[in-house]
């Protein structure tokens, strides 16, 4: 009996194998887009809603005659998580507010927390403003707040995909009078 040799072309080259191994290539790609699309449609991912719920001025401020603000603010910040079905693991999350490009004293370091799906958390952080100069009209303050952070999105036990989150709430309005205060 006679081993079986496959045929080949002019070149050398086997006929008929590559054919085989590109359509198994393609159904391959086709079932994991497939797959993909399908888990999209089921689960809805959506990203985190960041919101500015209420700020105030917790010490007694100084706005002086140049137009100087000297203060301390705090703010507290609404984190919601819109998923039904997924889950938001955050490795961490950075709050700053700043004010003409230059940042308030002070900001809120949150570290590796989970937020369950159709979830709000709530965050207050603080801010220091020494002989800031205001930039807008006198007696009003624009702040812009800024939002860092790296988290996940989870569905059960397995984390899907890491993601870098960055959000601004620009301008948060903040209006003073100096008689009767903030």
């Amino acid at each position: 009996m006679l081993p079986l040799i496959p045929k080949t072309d002019k070149d050398g080259e086997s006929k008929g194998g590559s054919k085989s191994c590109n359509f198994l290539i393609i159904v391959f790609v086709f079932v994991i887009g497939l797959g993909v699309l399908l888990f999209w449609l089921i689960v809805k991912p959506r990203w985190p809603i960041f919101t500015i719920e209420e700020g105030s001025i917790i010490e007694g401020y100084d706005l002086t005659s140049s137009n100087h603000l000297n203060a301390a603010f705090n703010y507290t910040v609404r984190v919601s998580n819109p998923n039904s079905k997924l889950t938001f693991h955050y490795e961490y999350l950075e709050i700053k507010a700043y004010h003409g490009g230059h940042q308030l004293v002070g900001y809120a370091g949150v570290y590796d927390f989970l937020q369950p799906h159709a979830n709000a958390t709530l965050f207050s952080f603080g801010g220091e403003a020494r002989d800031m100069a205001l930039f807008a009209s006198p007696g009003e303050v624009d702040l812009r707040v800024e939002i860092k952070g790296r988290m996940w999105y989870k569905a059960g036990s397995w984390k899907l995909h890491r993601y870098k989150v960055k959000s601004e709430c620009f301008p948060v309005v903040v209006y003073l009078d100096s008689q009767s205060g903030f």
